[in-house]
């Protein structure tokens, strides 16, 4: 299994199980939207990331980052 995979099911394990059930969705919308679908919720994701990082300290965490483990 490749690395990312691996950092990918790490964090879907720490998942609520609603968390899981929108994850899931969003991956098969994904997989069952075209072109434009795709783009859509990539856009849809950044800027939802985006958002998220506006109150987020990024500093040195004890032991690293539990999701991507740096």
């Amino acid at each position: 299994m490749s690395p990312k995979v691996t950092r990918v099911l790490k964090v879907f394990l720490d998942l609520t199980a609603a968390e899981r059930t929108e994850l899931i969705a969003a991956i098969s919308k994904l997989q069952q939207g075209g072109t434009v679908a795709q783009e859509a919720l990539k856009s849809e994701i950044s800027e939802s990331f985006r958002k998220s990082q506006a109150s987020v300290n990024f500093g040195p965490a004890p032991g690293g980052c539990p999701y991507c483990g740096r």
